[in-house]
């Protein structure tokens, strides 16, 4: 049994982080009751009768090896659903407690007699589907421990029988179990369908994903499933993280035909940037993201994948500036540019472009906000653009991302500039944002001083005719954390409904 133990423990960390948040995810949806095509025999594997314990001659002797170790008496005598909800509370204490020698042998204890009978982990798939397990009312759209253990012990059986290092090693058994799971997943609902299809696409074995090994059933369950094809997107999509450059270009570049589905383009772009070449694949996405026939969702995909994909920090940065009218209230992607390594100084580069022509004061205001990367040294340049730049909203923005950014320290100075800012023009509504960030962080630090000047800024916006009342609204929740419940609520008169 020292395969499998070994197995857990070089798994176990790898996987838990992953998965054991969605024990308290919440969603919603449903599925589809269509017959999914027969796979069977789409690589030509023998069909196998997976509810026999001895499902090779390998599992056999895994059997019998287990049991010449006499398992704990309570662990044998736990039902199914007791089995199941265990698996996922030990998994728990892994991740608190690491793969201690007494938490590894447990979860083995515990997933040993699945593995040594197959079809009971089909009857978990089943009551999986039907959400047997559920909770009742409101909580059913959260995961069930059951359910969680049942999508855990789906995941540990699909990646053993694959497993040539574990003794329960038995292909067919568990390519009939993958591919069941897979036929499975237009009928799953949520978040137990979230759940179960992140657990295929980080399976893997030797480092390989699993599913790359199932390409073929995955694209035809893909043409049959139409209205849940993006769910087999999504588990294509994974292969690209362990393809060669080659291989990405061979794979994804077949896949930029169907403007229907967002997550398959945007995977192909992604790591076509990847791939042999890159400046042909950007040219690609450019072609795709201005054509006019090309829907709003998958521009945004397309836009997220350059992102992504591209080691070109200065290339990416382009790409949504030139594009600002597509990409200017889609704020995650200019957030993931300002997450992209080394990326400030590529969007410094095409801010001062912009200015340096007082062209396109769109872009450099998100590309302003995108400057909350910024090192420490670069903040007071930040800030001066609250007096430099043209525009008021920039102005405006750049005190938000400057107060904003983890580097920054309240000082009086930063109140006397905020409000010079704001007296020669710089966007309120910005201003005011940017005086509750001094607020709460010279309250973190203890400079009470630089807190109250920056409250006392906040109330006086709240008597400013010129401020709108979404501005003197954003004042009114910034000063919330800093005022007794009877001094705000006095203050709601002064918002405009």
């Amino acid at each position: 049994m020292r395969s499998i133990r070994s197995l857990i423990v070089i798994l176990a960390l790898a996987v838990l982080v992953a998965f054991l948040w969605r024990t308290f995810a919440g969603g919603g949806g449903g599925g589809s009751s269509a017959e999914a095509p027969n796979l069977g025999s789409a690589t030509g594997a023998e069909e196998e009768v997976v509810d026999v314990p001895a499902a090779s001659a390998r599992t056999a002797k895994a059997v019998e090896a287990s049991a010449q170790r006499v398992r704990p008496p309570e662990l044998d005598a736990l039902s199914l659903e007791e089995r199941l909800a265990a698996i996922a509370r030990t998994e728990g204490e892994v991740m608190q407690k690491g793969p201690t020698p007494e938490l590894t042998q447990r979860l083995e204890d515990l997933l040993a007699p699945l593995f040594e009978h197959p079809g009971t982990l089909h009857d978990v798939l089943d009551n999986l589907v039907a959400r047997k397990w559920k909770p009742a009312g409101e909580e059913a759209k959260r995961i069930d421990v059951v359910e969680y253990g049942g999508c855990r012990a789906l995941y540990w059986a699909v990646v053993t029988f694959h497993s040539e290092q574990s003794p329960y090693f038995a292909e067919a058994t568990g390519r009939e179990l993958f591919l069941a799971i897979l036929s499975n997943v237009p009928n799953l609902q949520e978040p137990v369908l979230s759940t179960l299809l992140e657990q295929l696409i980080r399976a893997e074995v030797d480092g390989k994903p699993l599913v790359a090994r199932y390409i073929f059933e995955v694209l035809e369950l893909r043409a049959f499933f139409k209205e849940h094809k993006t769910l087999f997107s999504e588990v294509l999509a994974r292969l690209g993280e362990t393809m060669t450059p080659e291989e990405r270009d061979r794979f994804f570049g077949t896949y930029l035909s169907d403007l229907t589905d967002p997550v398959l383009i945007g995977a192909a772009i992604k790591f076509l940037l990847q791939g042999t070449n890159p400046a042909a694949a950007l040219s690609l996405a450019e072609s795709l993201f201005d054509d006019p026939n090309t829907p709003v969702d998958v521009r945004l995909a397309i836009a997220q994948a350059v992102v992504d994909g591209s080691a070109d920090a200065y290339a990416a940065t382009q790409f949504l500036a030139e594009r600002i009218e597509q990409t200017r209230n889609s704020p995650g992607l200019w957030m993931s540019l300002a997450n992209k390594p080394d990326a400030y100084p590529a969007i410094d580069a095409e801010y001062r472009n912009l200015l340096a022509n007082d062209a396109n004061p769109r872009a450099r205001e998100k590309l302003v906000s995108a400057m909350i990367g910024a090192s420490p040294e670069d903040l007071d340049r930040i800030a001066k653009l609250a007096y430099e730049d043209p525009d008021p909203k920039v102005r405006g923005q750049a005190l938000m991302t400057a107060t904003a950014s983890a580097g920054w320290k309240p000082t009086p100075d930063a109140m006397k500039d905020l409000r010079s800012s704001y007296a020669t023009g710089a966007d309120p509504m910005r201003t005011v944002a940017a005086a509750g960030n001094i607020a709460s962080k010279a309250q973190q630090v203890g400079a009470t001083d630089v807190r109250d000047d920056a409250i006392d800024f906040l109330l006086d916006a709240l008597d400013d005719p010129m401020a709108s009342p979404q501005a003197k609204q954003s004042a009114l929740d910034a000063l919330k954390h800093h005022l007794s419940d009877a001094e705000w609520q006095s203050l709601q008169g002064k918002v405009k409904k």
